[in-house]
């Protein structure tokens, strides 16, 4: 794996662990890495992580998700300057 990819994940998974509802961060960034590549928007990325909390069961909460989703976007395209 190339050494940038894993910084990129290394990051995502410090904001999901951060986010804290899930128990395997590190299996869900690939995921959110592949989104933000894609140029997903912060709203999209927030329903995902809405969908995730759904698949296990958790009581979702959808402010909160903005937030972590907001963060990723905007994290992606300061590093990325991409918009």
């Amino acid at each position: 794996m190339h050494d940038a990819v894993r910084e990129q994940l290394r990051v995502i998974e410090a904001v999901l662990r951060r986010w804290g509802r899930l128990d395997e961060c590190d299996s869900h960034a690939p995921g959110i890495l592949g989104k933000l590549q894609a140029g997903t928007s912060s709203e999209d990325l927030a329903r995902h992580l809405y969908g995730l909390t759904a698949q296990m069961g958790l009581p979702g909460d959808m402010d909160r998700d903005r937030l972590f989703a907001t963060e990723l976007v905007s994290w992606w395209v300061d590093r990325s300057g991409v918009a």
